[in-house]
């Protein structure tokens, strides 16, 4: 009676070990995936910041063409209205 019963415990233990060693690779397989996801996710946040960057640098040049194109503009067309005036006064 003893020996069955010692027998049934050892095999359980044999089952139990089984059990927990699958489990430890499981983790394992899931902590590799979660490692492979925070590898994606960081380039993904880097490459989310690089087209950041670009595009508040694209504001800044459009900024800064609008006030040279204004600057510009400005004397182009002053010089354009006396050219035209003194032409029509000639004519």
């Amino acid at each position: 009676m003893q020996d069955r019963r010692i027998t049934r415990l050892e095999t359980d233990m044999a089952t139990l070990s089984l059990a927990v060693s699958e489990l430890r690779m499981d983790t394992a397989r899931m902590g590799m995936a979660i490692d492979g996801q925070s590898k994606t996710l960081d380039a993904m946040a880097t490459d989310t910041r690089e087209i950041r960057d670009l595009m508040r640098g694209g504001k800044v040049f459009g900024k800064l063409a609008a006030w040279v194109g204004g600057i510009v503009t400005v004397p182009l067309s002053v010089y354009g209205l006396f050219s035209f005036i003194r032409k029509w006064l000639q004519w």
